[in-house]
């Protein structure tokens, strides 16, 4: 009777042990998933955020361009700046049997002047200086002009676009092309976007493209050349202020870019 007594005690410990094994279980089980639904709520709140604040830096830079790019048109478009580029080269070719751009080429975009004493050379060091502040200060990676005829007459770094002579009626599928031709079509002082097909860079670049007015007393035809701004997508990125978001690019078959 004793031991039969002494078994019961026994049984008893161990279920109450039992029990209070699974209730340890089950309260750590429920500790777990709310700590695991506290977590997914609070990743939920930081990537909405991240996402608004993506979205917002997006609407800030494209007003911040459009801002930019009637800011720039109504410079060049007032001091014919295209058209005065073209007709330098076209003098500096002729009489001088030389081709400025090769040594602006050359000589990079911190060069205001190569000291040829052209006329090109000369109307170069008055806009270099201004245009390249303007670029690097608001975070673009380079700017073009171009003439209606489709040369590359201007560009602030002076990279190896600079000097390309671009086909306004083909089916050139490069970006800065696609760029040109876009910016023909549409009404003048319309921004159009190219979007970050300029992969032969080192990064690849996106594209604003506008068609100038005619300025005043220009001889050209009909139009006051094509002024293209170039930016990479660090600019669409929010800035380092606990953002977690990073920026890819994709081609339209979602293959990565960059």
């Amino acid at each position: 009777m004793r031991l039969r007594t002494g078994s019961l005690k026994i049984k008893i410990v161990a279920l109450v042990m039992l029990v209070s094994m699974m209730t340890g279980i089950t309260m750590a089980v429920n500790v777990l998933v709310q700590s695991r639904e506290d977590s997914l709520s609070r990743l939920g709140a930081l990537l909405r955020r991240d996402a608004e604040m993506a979205a917002a830096q997006v609407d800030r830079v494209e007003a911040q361009m459009r801002a930019d790019m009637a800011f720039l048109a109504e410079q060049l478009t007032r001091r014919a700046t295209v058209a005065n580029f073209a007709a330098a080269l076209l003098n500096d070719r002729r009489m001088r049997d030389a081709d400025p751009l090769a040594g602006y080429a050359d000589a990079g975009a911190a060069v205001e002047d190569i000291g040829d004493g052209g006329l090109y050379s000369n109307l170069h060091r008055q806009e270099h200086s201004a245009l390249r502040r303007f670029v690097e200060g608001r975070g673009y990676s380079d700017m073009m002009l171009i003439s209606p005829q489709g040369e590359v007459v201007y560009t602030v770094d002076k990279a190896g676009d600079l000097g390309m002579v671009l086909d306004r009626d083909g089916t050139g599928r490069g970006a800065l092309e696609q760029s040109f031709r876009a910016a023909l079509e549409a009404p003048v002082g319309m921004p159009v976007a190219i979007d970050f097909l300029d992969v032969g860079k080192e990064v690849p670049l996106a594209h604003l493209a506008m068609r100038l007015p005619r300025g005043e007393g220009l001889m050209a035809a009909d139009s006051g050349g094509v002024l293209v701004i170039c930016f990479d997508s660090t600019m669409l990125t929010p800035g380092a202020d606990g953002g977690h978001l990073s920026t890819y690019l994709t081609d339209a078959d979602g293959l990565l870019l960059s």
